[in-house]
């Protein structure tokens, strides 16, 4: 008898043991992470390349209201053939410069150039506070799979003592084959939670893998305590002002509703009429023919031009509806961003406050399972309870910590994504929550 109880107390130890494990071990933390990622998510790389793109649109719509100059070269051989028989070369050149005066649907096209440059810093910046963001999660979805695995661990630990004594038991006449049968069928669970958490476990650190762009073999967990910040400032309006005002995606809505117009703007543009001022010099030379005036002719010019369309087969009308449409389409997609918005804003204003009530909830959980074990132990040595009553007890313990660790997470997962759907998180959010693991 005291050999099993020794055993069982082994179990107790070992388990609770292994749990911690996984926080004495200190691996690369968040901060270290997310500098990885920085330099080789392809993510974000994408991001900067859309944005390099993008910061081009403003010196392409410039260059249409500038004015442009062309030279033309020629040179041909001219062969007579009537009234005489003869041979000559002709060539010169052609300089021509155009200042556009007036072109709507190029003004238009320049202001649209100059929101789509904006566009571009807003993505990126976006693509940052989204790398923060995902950066968090994949390390705490990480670490919490680390803290699945060591519970799946421990109970399948726990369900093989169960087995074992069980056996023994059966062997003195103790137990019954029924009692058997439950006990491997509780370790056969508890063996396929193993599989299933190892699975989970090599998922997310892939997961994390992908974006760090090299294998992570150990995180450092989170201290045993943390702060508990509720949002500042406290009132919900609050921050969901700031989100309408902040928000990134909102804003993207906002400047492709705004290219939109400008689009339809430059649509309208095929009914109105265009003005260019040109000039042009040109040169020729005929060669000198005895038969003809031949020579060399020299001419300059200055031109001003109103083009006026008149009728194009109703495509100008059509584009400017299918720009319209565009448009009232970008305005509704904008409104859509922004009760979404407001929505998630309250959502991560709530969650924050949940999770850290939830906590508080877990933390007197595991105090109350911490002290259950405790009594079952006592009870289990007075001889008034029963060594299945112990199991039951650790591994009520074990699931209390892993809630609780998984609370922890979601508060501070909570607390980056208020301040990312408001449009106020930046890598030093990151930093403030890094400080919260062991170093």
């Amino acid at each position: 008898m005291n050999k099993t109880r020794f055993s069982i107390r082994e179990v107790a130890i070992t388990a609770s043991m292994m749990l911690l494990t996984s926080s004495a071990a200190h691996g690369e933390d968040l901060w270290q992470i997310y500098t990885l990622a920085v330099q080789h998510d392809a993510g974000l790389a994408v991001a900067g390349e859309k944005k390099t793109m993008g910061m081009e649109a403003v010196p392409q719509g410039l260059a249409s209201l500038l004015p442009n100059a062309s030279l033309t070269l020629q040179q041909s051989a001219v062969s007579l053939q009537k009234p005489i028989h003869d041979q000559y070369g002709q060539g010169g050149y052609a300089l021509n410069f155009q200042l556009p005066v007036f072109h709507w649907e190029k003004i238009q096209g320049y202001q649209q150039a100059k929101k789509e440059e904006k566009r571009a810093l807003v993505a990126y910046a976006a693509a940052e506070q989204a790398l923060v963001m995902r950066t968090a999660q994949l390390y705490y979805d990480a670490l919490s799979s680390i803290d699945t695995l060591q519970f799946a661990l421990a109970e399948k630990e726990a369900m093989t003592q169960r087995l074992k004594s069980t056996k023994a038991r059966l062997e003195v006449g103790t137990a019954v084959m029924t009692d058997m049968h439950d006990a491997q069928a509780a370790f056969d669970l508890a063996e396929t939670g193993v599989i299933r958490a190892k699975d989970q476990r090599q998922g997310r650190f892939e997961a994390l893998e992908e974006v760090v762009g090299q294998p992570v073999s150990q995180l450092a967990p989170l201290k045993s305590e943390i702060p508990l910040v509720k949002p500042d400032p406290a009132e919900v309006d609050r921050w969901v002002e700031k989100a309408q005002t902040e928000n990134l995606t909102l804003r993207l809505a906002q400047l492709e509703r705004e290219i939109a117009e400008s689009g339809a703007q430059a649509a309208w543009a095929g009914h109105l009429p265009a003005v260019d001022v040109m000039a042009a010099h040109t040169y020729s030379d005929s060669g000198a023919l005895p038969q003809f005036d031949g020579g060399t002719l020299r001419s300059n010019s200055v031109t001003v031009q109103m083009t006026l369309p008149l009728y194009a087969g109703q495509g100008v009308s059509s584009k400017v509806r299918q720009a319209k449409a565009g448009e009232s389409m970008a305005q509704q997609a904008e409104e859509m961003t922004r009760r979404q918005v407001i929505r998630q804003t309250r959502d991560g204003y709530r969650g924050v406050l949940s999770a850290i009530a939830q906590i508080q909830a877990t933390r007197q959980v595991l105090r109350s399972s911490q002290s259950n074990l405790e009594t079952t132990e006592a009870g289990y040595e007075a001889g008034i309870r029963t060594m299945t009553d112990v199991l039951a007890s650790q591994r009520e313990l074990f699931r209390a910590k892993r809630d609780h660790a998984q609370a922890r997470y979601g508060y501070i997962l909570q607390t980056i994504g208020l301040k990312h759907v408001a449009g106020l998180l930046s890598d030093q959010d990151l930093k403030a929550v890094n400080a919260w693991n062991q170093n």
